[in-house]
């Protein structure tokens, strides 16, 4: 009966939020999160990685220089 009853407790899931510190478009370590996105989902069971955009925060988005110079702050 024991061994029945392990069977059935679910393992627990590992959440992992991840974020990328550029908002360029060709960032390498955003392209590196989604590969890890991708290998964990085929390859590692139980943990899930979730990718958090920080577009929407006030930061330097060096895509935005123009003449070395950046728009004023909104």
């Amino acid at each position: 009966m024991e061994a029945a009853m392990a069977v059935n407790v679910a393992k627990p899931v590992v959440k992992v939020a991840a974020l990328c510190g550029s908002i360029r478009k060709a960032s390498f370590h955003r392209g590196l999160i989604h590969s890890a996105i991708k290998i964990s989902k085929e390859a590692i069971n139980g943990m899930e990685i979730e990718y958090v955009e920080i577009a929407p925060l006030p930061m330097l988005d060096t895509d935005l220089e123009v003449n070395g110079t950046y728009p004023p702050a909104v």
